[in-house]
């Protein structure tokens, strides 16, 4: 056990830091935002030093987890990816809304999640790894509560990512049912001599997983990209540019006199910056 615990430094070192900065949120509330922010990037370095280091790799807890070069090098980019992210949040929200503590708080129980996936040599680490860094991204998919978009986001996010752990544990225990095992190597072996039916439905309905994990990094691209553009939900992928009927539309409203800039298309003030000097 205690080696299995040296194995798994990195996760042990962000989860007890989450866990701290979470206390330290509900006591000291958003004016502690800066500090808490600073010791999540400290906690992240950390843990990727330790990641790196050859002493914490081998196979921990029976084989459900292994931590080897490949592992810690994507733990670096994972980590440091967090740390940028934790970093460079203060100037967004700045603009759309207040930064609040538990940001950096989902950034690193997301990052302890991908940590667990690219170390995962068991379909059930792997499972417990996704729903970790899942949990926390529907969660950042719609931190701004008064924006629309980021409530959309972050329900759509909500029931793809249902509907694909759904899907997920259905083929982990077809795979388990034909093969006998939840372990990579095990399932391998298992399929050596050919695969059965059961066992390529199994791997069908897990693979299915991509899918939907490829729907819900689209509805958080499509998100991001409403936010950049003040364009309403389902007109994020339109051009900025106004169309001539557009145009057209708003001269007619505006010599009726009952053009109302608020009524239509609010969130795209360039448009009526343009009709107005047509």
């Amino acid at each position: 056990m205690g080696d299995s615990i040296l194995f798994t430094l990195p996760e042990v070192i962000l989860s007890v830091s989450s866990l701290l900065l979470l206390l330290a949120a509900a006591w000291g509330g958003d004016n502690r935002t800066s500090a808490i922010s600073v010791v999540a990037v400290a906690a992240l370095v950390a843990a990727g030093f330790v990641a790196a280091s050859p002493v914490t790799h081998g196979s921990a807890f029976q084989g459900l987890y292994t931590s080897d070069a490949f592992s810690a090098f994507s733990k670096v980019l994972i980590y440091g990816a967090a740390a940028v992210s934790i970093i460079i949040a203060p100037r967004f929200f700045a603009r759309e809304a207040g930064l609040r503590a538990e940001y950096p708080i989902l950034i690193l129980l997301s990052a302890v999640g991908m940590g667990m996936m690219v170390s995962a040599t068991d379909l059930l680490t792997l499972y417990v790894g996704l729903e970790l860094q899942s949990l926390a991204a529907y969660v950042l998919a719609s931190f701004m509560r008064r924006d629309n978009r980021s409530a959309e986001a972050g329900l759509k996010y909500f029931v793809l990512g249902a509907l694909a752990s759904g899907i997920l544990l259905y083929g982990i225990s077809l795979l388990y049912g034909f093969t006998g095992t939840t372990i990579f190597s095990g399932i391998a072996n298992a399929a050596s001599d050919g695969i059965s039916t059961g066992e390529l439905f199994g791997l069908v309905f897990a693979g299915r997983l991509r899918r939907c994990a490829h729907a819900g990094n689209r509805l958080l691209r499509l998100r991001a990209e409403g936010c950049r553009h003040g364009a309403a939900g389902p007109r994020v992928d339109r051009s900025a540019r106004p169309c001539e009927h557009e145009l057209a539309t708003d001269r007619d409203l505006r010599g009726a006199g009952l053009y109302d800039p608020w009524r239509r298309g609010r969130d795209r003030p360039e448009q009526h910056q343009t009709a107005a000097r047509l």
